[in-house]
């Protein structure tokens, strides 16, 4: 459909990159990131990356339900003060010192850090092991 335009990649690719980068950010930046999704929607169908179609197939309806309705509990939680009484019980059961491991056990942020990088590159490896096992190039 599209011709190479740039590292070998075409328009529709280039496009699809800037989406999800954009998405990406959004995440992490934004507090509205489902507005930078849906402009990335319409843009991946402007530029034709995809057809009606093919994204309304691509919608998982499942976990789209399951996001929308954990959202709905966590919120009904947050207004009828669940929330507050669980988390102030955690602090006297702790005897107000918070992360029930973190601060009875006198750990700094950096003795998570030497356990956890290991562990992800572990887990990444092992991600890729297997991901190349079950799906072939």
């Amino acid at each position: 459909m599209y011709s190479t335009i740039f590292l070998g990649l075409s328009l529709a690719a280039w496009v699809t990159i800037a989406v999800v980068l954009a998405l990406f950010l959004s995440l992490i930046f934004t507090k509205i990131p489902e507005d930078v999704a849906f402009m990335g929607v319409i843009a991946m169908l402007v530029f034709r990356c995809c057809t009606p179609g093919q994204a309304f197939k691509a919608i998982d309806w499942s976990i789209l339900m399951v996001f929308a309705g954990s959202v709905v509990i966590g919120k009904a939680i947050e207004t009828t003060g669940i929330a507050q009484a669980l988390a102030e019980g955690v602090m006297q059961v702790c005897n107000g010192k918070p992360l029930l491991v973190y601060g009875p056990g006198g750990y700094r942020f950096t003795d998570f850090l030497k356990a956890g990088i290991p562990m992800t590159i572990v887990i990444l490896l092992a991600n890729l092991l297997i991901v190349n096992l079950i799906y072939p190039l």
